[in-house]
C-alpha cells in the first residue's frame, strides 16, 4: 500500500505538471487559467464491467516493441482537452483583459476525479475474444486436473507469478527505470500467446477468457507505466486498479477450484 501511494503522489505530480503545460499550450490566444478545485461529480465505474466481452470485443495488439502511444489514446491530452474547452465555454462573454476569468468547479486529483480517469482507461480496454481459444477434449476428472495443471505451468514457466511482478514493479518505482515494466509486458505476452494456443475444455471456455484477460488488463497497466512521462493521467489511473485486478484473480481462483470439484477432479490435487 505504501508503494502504491508513492506511486500515485509520484504521478499526481507529475500530472499536473504535464496537464498545466498542456493547457498553456492549447490557450496560448487566451488568459493563462488558475485551475481552482471543488466540488467534483462522482462517477464509478469497475474492472469487472471492462471484462464483458459484449461491451469490448477485440484483442491487444501493442507491439512490445512499440509501446508508444498514440494523442487519441492518450487520456492527459484528453483531461487537458476538456478543461481547456469548459474554460473557453465559462469565460465566452467574459472581457479577459479585465483579468476576471472562470474556471471549472472541478478538483483535478480528487477521489471522484480519479475515478473518472479510470473509467476512460476502461473504457479503452479491449480483450481476447472466445474465438480466439484453442479447445480440445472435455473429459473430466482428468482434463479439468490437466488444465488446472498446464495454466499454472505456464505462469510459472513464464515467471508472471504475483512475486515476480510484484518485484518488477519495485524496481521500476526506485529507479524509474520503465525497462523493468518492458520486461514485465514481455513475460506476459508470452503468457497470454501460450494461454491461447493451450487447448482447453470447452466447459473451461469462460474461465480461461476471463484468466486470459485480466493478464490483458494487467499488460494494459503496465503499458500505461511505461508511458507514464507521455501521459501520467492514464499511469495514475493505471495504478489504482492494482488492487481490483487483485481481487479478480482471486476470484478466479475460487472459480476454478469449485469448478474442479463439481467435475470430480479435486482429489487429483491436494489443495
Amino acid at each position: 500500500m505504501l508503494r502504491q501511494n508513492y506511486l500515485k503522489l509520484s504521478l499526481i505530480i507529475l500530472g499536473i505538471a504535464v496537464l498545466i503545460s498542456f493547457l498553456i499550450i492549447r490557450s496560448s490566444s487566451h488568459s493563462s487559467p488558475k485551475i481552482t478545485i471543488d466540488n467534483p461529480k462522482p462517477i464509478t465505474n469497475s474492472v469487472a464491467q471492462a471484462f464483458s466481452l459484449e461491451q469490448n470485443n477485440q484483442k491487444l495488439t501493442a507491439d512490445i516493441e512499440n509501446l508508444k502511444i498514440s494523442d487519441e489514446n492518450n487520456l492527459t491530452l484528453k483531461v487537458a482537452d476538456e478543461l481547456a474547452q469548459q474554460i473557453l465555454q465559462l469565460n465566452e462573454d467574459n472581457d479577459l483583459s479585465s483579468g476576471k476569468l472562470q474556471v471549472p468547479n472541478e478538483e483535478l486529483f480528487s477521489e471522484a476525479m480519479i475515478e473518472k480517469y479510470k473509467s476512460y482507461f476502461l473504457q479503452n480496454l479491449s480483450f481476447t475474444k472466445l474465438d480466439e481459444l484453442n479447445f480440445g477434449p472435455d473429459n473430466p476428472p482428468f482434463t479439468s486436473f490437466k488444465y488446472f495443471v498446464e495454466v499454472f505451468q505456464i505462469i510459472y514457466n513464464r515467471k508472471i507469478t504475483d512475486d515476480i511482478l510484484d518485484a518488477g514493479l519495485q524496481n521500476f518505482i526506485d529507479s524509474e527505470n520503465p525497462e523493468f515494466i518492458k520486461d514485465m509486458i514481455d513475460k506476459l505476452d508470452g503468457a497470454i500467446a501460450d494461454f491461447k494456443k493451450l487447448p482447453i475444455p470447452s466447459s473451461f471456455a469462460d474461465l480461461h477468457l476471463d484468466l486470459i484477460n485480466l493478464f490483458n488488463a494487467r499488460r494494459a497497466i503496465l503499458a500505461a507505466l511505461y508511458n507514464y512521462q507521455k501521459d501520467p493521467i492514464s499511469a495514475l489511473a493505471a495504478s489504482q486498479l492494482f488492487d481490483e485486478l487483485d481481487n479478480h484473480y482471486l476470484d478466479w481462483m475460487k472459480r476454478v477450484v469449485e469448478k474442479m470439484k463439481s467435475d470430480g477432479s479435486i482429489n487429483y490435487f491436494r489443495f
